[in-house]
């Protein structure tokens, strides 16, 4: 069945100026036409008056964890696998019901998820995964929680099955590690090449990486065609590392200098700033001690988003959000509150989204062709950013083709979930 929507303000996610009293129309999955037409419509078709709504692209989070109890599975010996396993899929579908329509994990998400939601099996947005954070010894993800219950490579370790251990040593280990996340069913390659500010045992600019171990790291994601994340924190030094040895995206950036943004502007270095993991550390971390640090650092951060902006390091919306559901939207108020317009937040978060995480071919704005991932939103987000993380004035998601969330759904009519694998025993 054709769907029209009629009378909307389409921001395309391109860029472009926004086209009020438009039409546009879906058909399967795809979007087949994006014009002002108003008559003429099969009757066949469904035809919705969006009169007063904006009409725009699904939301794409480039950085979350829907399930981050995978790299900490040590300290979360109090559930059960499936029980956490279930917490994932209410994240999924909380994240999808608030506009994110596609997104890539980066630390946590097993590839199962993957397959589940692409099959119809579970609501969420459209995924990658890195399975894992790629780390050395004594890194990131090296945690020691306490006597008694420590972990190594060597053994005593909680691990979630389909996920691999994450550390690597010295370039061969490193390309090595590389192979074996891919095997495993990663999407990209996700590293750590320091820590964080709220880690009390590791100094926050202190690179984990040997030159030699990044470059065989990019080197063979390369090779396979896939990209490489850099999670990087008050480092400049780590940046320029990670940078010259060829990583994709750098994550966080929270220090950057002329330096740094002048070699990722110069290479194409995409940057997810990530102002949401910033702020709930600023305002909700439980120690007080990190909550001033990060307040501190949150500056620094600021500083940094604005010589990336000005210097035309290209930036992608990315939110860390491991710590609540479904408000990956906000990120857009804190993109526009550090110096970006209304719409280049709008289009770090759907067209240069997509082509960040390379599917601007499938998603990320409404043309003709692509995938029918499409919000109705009631209000003017150029007006006033903050509507797109109401949730009450999210009248409509859309992906590929189906009505999934808000109000409006009930204008459609209402079809079971489809497993999308006919050879499936119990369909």
């Amino acid at each position: 069945m054709r769907k029209a929507f009629v009378g909307g303000t389409v921001i395309d996610g391109t860029g472009a100026a926004p086209q009020p009293d438009s039409t546009v129309v879906v058909e399967g999955s795809k979007i087949v036409e994006v014009s002002q037409r108003r008559e003429e419509f099969s009757p066949e078709a469904l035809v919705i008056d969006v009169h007063g709504k904006t009409l725009m692209p699904g939301l794409i989070d480039c950085h979350t964890h829907f399930a981050p109890w995978i790299q900490w599975l040590i300290n979360d010996q109090g559930h059960s696998l499936m029980f956490l396993g279930a917490k994932t899929t209410y994240f999924l579908k909380g994240v999808l019901e608030s506009g994110v329509t596609t997104a890539r994990d980066l630390g946590g998400l097993e590839a199962g998820f993957v397959e589940a939601q692409a099959k119809g099996l579970i609501p969420g947005p459209r995924l990658q995964t890195s399975l894992v954070i790629i780390s050395p010894t004594n890194g990131l993800l090296d945690c020691i929680p306490g006597v008694g219950r420590a972990i190594s490579p060597q053994g005593r370790v909680a691990q979630a099955p389909g996920v691999p251990l994450p550390w690597c040593d010295g370039p061969h280990e490193a390309r090595k590690k590389v192979r074996e996340v891919l095997r495993y069913g990663a999407d990209v390659i996700k590293i750590a090449h320091t820590g964080t500010p709220y880690d009390t045992k590791l100094a926050p600019d202190r690179p984990h990486f040997t030159v030699e171990e990044l470059e065989a790291i990019c080197d063979e994601a390369h090779k396979a065609g896939v990209q490489v994340n850099c999670h990087v924190m008050k480092s400049t030094r780590a940046t320029l590392e990670a940078v010259r040895a060829g990583v994709d995206i750098i994550d966080h950036g929270t220090l950057l200098d002329e330096e740094c943004v002048e070699e990722m502007a110069k290479r194409g270095v995409w940057l997810t700033p990530m102002f949401s993991i910033a702020h709930w550390h600023t305002n909700h971390n439980p120690n007080p001690a990190a909550r001033k640090f990060n307040a501190e650092m949150l500056k620094e951060h600021l500083r940094s988003f604005t010589l990336a902006l000005k210097a035309g390091v290209p930036i992608a919306m990315g939110t860390d959000a491991a710590f609540a559901v479904g408000v990956n939207a906000k990120e857009l108020e804190y993109l526009v509150q550090a110096g970006m317009t209304p719409m280049q937040a709008i289009v770090a978060s759907t067209g240069r989204a997509a082509k960040c995480i390379r599917m601007k071919d499938l998603v990320g704005t409404l043309e003709v062709g692509k995938e029918a991932d499409l919000l109705v939103v009631d209000g003017d987000p150029l007006q006033d950013i903050t509507v797109l993380a109401r949730k009450e004035c999210l009248s409509l998601v859309i992906q590929a083709g189906v009505p999934m969330a808000g109000p409006m759904v009930s204008q459609f009519p209402w079809k079971p979930p489809k497993y999308k694998d006919e050879n499936w025993l119990w369909s």
